[in-house]
C-alpha cells in the first residue's frame, strides 16, 4: 500500500459548528509518539455535519485507506452513511469506531453494520495509533490491541463469556495518563483555517481538563468513563488552551469535564477563563456539568465565571428528588438543604439556577414526577427546568438487558428537537435517539401525561405567565406549587375554551410520537407561516399564550380566583403578572409602565430570599398608586435590548418571535422580577433581563 490516507469524521450535532477535536487529539498523539509518523497522510477532518449530509465525493475526493468515526447519539446514523460510503469507493477501507454510541456489546454488532472493521473502547489515542502502526507495516490483524471489539476470525475464536458472541475483545484498554500538550495548538495551522472562514459564525469549542467519572448512574456513558478514576491534566496545558481558545475567536465554550468543581484546582481553571475573558472579550458563554457533591466549591466557581460575564445561570443536576428513583438509577444526591443552599448563595448574588431533570427513569410514576417538579419550586428555583428525556445510551448501564427486563423497559427511537427547543425547519437533521418511554407500571399513557404536563410547567412557569400567582398562594396561602399545577394542568388547562385545544394539540404530539416513530416533538407556529424555525411544545404554549394574551389572562383570573377564593389578592397579583408579559409594542428606551397599588416587587423580593418555607402576610397596600417602568437590561440583551425596532406590527411580531424562541426558558425574557424598593424612592434593580423602577403616580 502506498502512504495510507487517514480521515477523521466527527459531525457535530445539528446547530452552532463545534471546532473538530477529536482529529486533533489521535493526529497530536500518533505525532508525538509514532516513530512511523510521515508514513500517513492525514486528511482535514469531515467535521461539519451539513458536508456529512452532503455529497461525500465531492466533498472528500477519493475515500481514504483508514477511516475513524467518533460516534455519538445525534451522529450515529451519518457515521454509518460515511462508513458505507467509504466502502463503496474503496473496499478495503478499515473503518474503526469509537465514543459512546457503537453497541459494541451485542454480539450481532458487526452482522448489523458490515461496514464497521474494528470498535475503539475507552480512550482512542494509543489503540488507534497501534492500528495505523499495523496498516503501515501492512498487516490486517489486530488482536494484539488491547482496547478493540473486532469481528471474529474464521475460527471462530472467542474471548468473551458469552460463547455466542459473533465478535472478539482483545482486552481492557490502554489509556493515556499524562495529559502535557494541548492538541488543539499542535493543530493550529487547520484550525486558523476554519476560523479564517467560519470566525463570523458561532462557533464553539470543547475543552476538557480531566478524564474520568467515579459516579456509577446507570443513565450514563461518560465516554466509557464513569466508575473509574479521575485522570487530571497539567494545569499547564490547561492554562495554554484557554488562552489558545481565547485568542481563536471561539464564542462558547463547552466545558466537557464530567464533574467541574470535583477537585480543588477547579476554582483555578475558572480564575483562568474569567482572565482569558477579560483580555480578549471571549469566549462570550460557556456550558458546563457541574459536581454535584461539592455544593461549596461549585458556588465560588459559578460566581467567579459569572462575574467574568461567562454564564447567566447555573447548571445543577439533579434528575429526580425521589430517593427511590434515585436509586433505582443507582444515582445519589446531597441532600436537598444542600442543594437549597446552592440555589440561594447564587441567588443572593443575582445568578439564576437551571435544573437538569431527567423525566423517564424506570420506578418514577406520575405521582413522583408531578411531585419532583413542585419540589424545584420548593427550593426556589423557577427559572428553568431543563428536562430530558431518558435517553438509552447503548454501553450505559441500564441498556444491559438484565436491568432493562428487571424494569419491563420500553423503548422508542425517537427524533428529537435538540437542546434549547428550536430548530430551522430546513436546517440540519435530527439523529433518533431509544428513548424509554414505559416500565412496569408506566404506560403509554402515563408517559404522555408527564411529558404533556412537563411542557405546560415550563412554558407557563419557567416563562412566567403564571409563576407569580403560584408564589403568592404558596406562601400566603399555604397552597403547594403540586396544588397550583395540578389545578393549572389538569383542571384549567383542560376546561378553558382558550388553553383546551392546547392541550389537546401538545398532548395528541406526544401520543402520535409513541404511534409513529418518525413523528418529533416539533411543533409548527402556524400563526407565523413565514417563521423558518419548529418549536418544543413548552415555547409552542408560550407564544400562543401571548398571542391572545387578554384571553389567556382573562380565562385564568376567571378559573384561579373561582378556585382558590380566599385569596383576596389573587387577581391583584394575576393582572401584575400579565403586565409583567413582553409584547412587541415594548420599546427598551422608553420602557413600559403600568400603575401598581400593591407592593408586589417587595413581597416577590421577600419571597425570593427565603430559603425554607414560611407564610408571608398580604402584600402591603398603596393609598397612592406607584407607577411601575420596565427596561431592558444591557447584561443579557446587549445587541438588542428587548427592542422590536420598527415597521408594522406585524414586522415587529416577527423580530419578537425570534428573539423569544431564542431565548432560554428562563425568565431573562418574560420576566419574573425580584425587584426592592425604598419607600419613595425610585430604585431600578437589574433582574434577569429587566429592570424595574418604581415612582409615585
Amino acid at each position: 500500500m502506498s502512504t495510507p490516507r487517514v480521515l477523521i469524521s466527527e459531525p457535530h450535532a445539528a446547530g452552532p459548528l463545534y471546532l473538530p477535536y477529536i482529529w486533533a487529539i489521535l493526529k497530536s498523539h500518533w505525532e508525538r509518539n509514532s516513530a512511523a509518523r510521515e508514513a500517513v497522510t492525514w486528511l482535514d477532518p469531515l467535521w461539519r455535519r451539513a458536508e456529512a449530509e452532503g455529497d461525500l465525493d465531492e466533498v472528500c475526493g477519493a475515500a481514504p485507506d483508514v477511516l475513524g468515526l467518533s460516534c455519538y447519539t445525534w451522529n450515529w446514523d451519518l457515521q454509518l452513511r460515511v462508513a458505507r460510503w467509504a466502502k463503496s469507493r474503496n473496499p478495503d477501507c478499515l473503518v474503526v469506531a469509537g465514543g459512546p454510541e457503537p453497541d459494541y456489546k451485542d454480539p450481532h454488532f458487526f452482522r448489523k453494520h458490515p461496514d464497521v472493521d474494528a470498535v475503539v473502547v475507552k480512550d482512542g489515542e494509543i489503540p488507534f495509533a497501534k492500528i495505523l502502526e499495523a496498516v503501515v507495516a501492512g498487516g490486517k490483524d489486530f488482536r494484539h490491541i488491547p482496547g478493540l471489539y473486532l469481528p471474529s476470525l474464521e475460527t471462530k475464536l472467542q474471548v468473551l463469556d458469552d460463547p455466542a458472541s459473533a465478535h472478539i475483545f482483545t482486552g481492557p484498554a490502554e489509556v493515556p495518563t499524562v495529559f502535557d500538550y494541548s492538541p488543539y495548538i499542535e493543530q493550529n495551522e487547520l484550525y486558523e483555517r476554519i476560523m479564517t472562514e467560519h470566525g463570523k459564525s458561532w462557533v464553539m469549542a470543547s475543552l476538557e481538563t480531566n478524564r474520568g467519572c467515579p459516579y456509577s448512574c446507570s443513565y450514563c456513558d461518560w465516554g466509557s468513563s464513569t466508575m473509574s478514576k479521575l485522570r487530571k491534566f497539567e494545569m499547564s496545558r490547561v492554562e495554554a488552551e484557554i488562552d489558545w481558545i481565547s485568542r481563536i475567536g471561539v464564542k462558547f465554550l463547552f466545558l466537557v469535564d464530567a464533574n467541574w468543581g470535583i477537585i480543588p484546582r477547579d476554582v483555578e481553571i475558572a480564575d483562568r477563563l474569567a482572565e482569558a475573558r477579560a483580555k480578549n472579550g471571549l469566549p462570550k458563554g460557556m456550558y458546563y456539568s457541574s459536581a454535584k457533591n461539592n455544593p461549596d466549591r461549585t458556588v465560588e466557581i459559578v460566581k467567579r465565571i459569572y462575574d467574568a460575564g461567562l454564564t447567566a445561570e447555573h447548571f445543577l443536576s439533579v434528575q429526580h428528588t425521589d430517593p427511590e428513583v434515585l436509586a433505582a438509577t443507582d444515582r445519589s444526591n446531597i441532600s436537598p438543604e444542600k442543594f437549597r443552599e446552592v440555589v440561594y448563595s447564587l441567588a443572593r448574588h443575582g445568578i439564576t439556577t437551571e435544573v437538569q431533570l431527567i423525566l423517564g427513569i424506570p420506578g418514577d410514576s406520575v405521582d413522583k414526577w408531578k411531585s419532583c417538579l413542585a419540589e424545584m419550586m420548593n427550593w426556589g428555583v423557577h427559572d428553568n427546568f431543563q428536562i430530558s428525556p431518558y435517553s438509552l445510551l447503548p454501553n450505559a448501564p441500564a441498556a444491559d438487558p438484565r436491568f432493562m427486563a428487571k424494569w419491563e423497559m420500553k423503548t422508542r427511537d425517537l427524533q428529537l428537537i435538540p437542546y434549547g427547543g428550536v430548530r430551522q425547519k430546513n436546517g440540519l437533521s435530527c439523529s433518533k435517539s431509544k428513548i424509554v418511554v414505559g416500565w412496569r407500571g408506566f404506560g403509554d399513557g402515563d408517559w404522555v401525561e408527564v411529558s404533556a404536563y412537563s411542557a405546560f410547567v415550563k412554558g407557563f412557569h419557567n416563562r412566567a405567565l403564571t409563576r407569580l400567582p403560584a408564589i403568592y398562594l404558596h406562601f400566603v396561602h399555604g397552597v403547594d406549587y403540586r396544588e397550583f399545577y395540578d389545578a393549572i394542568v389538569d383542571e384549567f388547562a383542560r376546561e378553558s375554551a382558550f388553553v383546551a385545544p392546547l392541550y389537546s394539540r401538545v398532548s395528541g404530539m406526544f401520543s402520535e410520537m409513541l404511534k409513529d416513530s418518525d413523528k418529533t416533538n416539533e411543533m409548527e407556529l402556524e400563526d407565523f407561516p413565514n417563521c423558518p424555525f419548529v418549536v418544543d411544545a413548552a415555547k409552542w404554549l408560550y407564544v400562543k399564550s401571548v398571542l391572545n394574551l387578554d384571553e389567556f389572562y382573562r380565562d385564568l383570573s376567571r378559573f384561579l380566583v373561582a378556585r382558590f377564593p380566599k385569596a383576596k389578592n389573587l387577581k391583584s397579583v394575576i393582572d401584575y403578572q400579565e403586565q409583567m408579559v413582553i409584547t412587541p409594542d415594548f420599546r427598551s428606551r422608553q420602557g413600559k409602565s403600568f400603575l401598581v397599588t400593591k407592593n408586589w416587587p417587595e413581597f416577590f423580593r421577600t419571597a425570593h430570599s427565603l430559603m425554607e418555607y414560611r407564610p408571608l402576610e398580604e402584600p402591603e397596600s398603596w393609598i397612592i398608586p406607584r407607577r411601575a417602568v420596565v427596561a431592558g437590561s444591557k447584561r443579557v440583551a446587549p445587541d438588542n435590548q428587548l427592542d422590536f425596532g420598527e415597521g408594522t406590527m406585524s414586522q415587529r411580531w416577527e423580530r419578537w418571535l425570534k428573539q423569544t424562541i431564542n431565548q432560554h426558558d428562563q425568565a431573562r425574557f418574560s420576566n419574573c422580577p425580584d425587584p426592592q424598593i425604598e419607600e419613595w424612592t425610585a430604585r431600578g434593580i437589574p433582574l434577569g433581563g429587566l429592570k424595574l423602577n418604581f415612582r409615585s403616580n
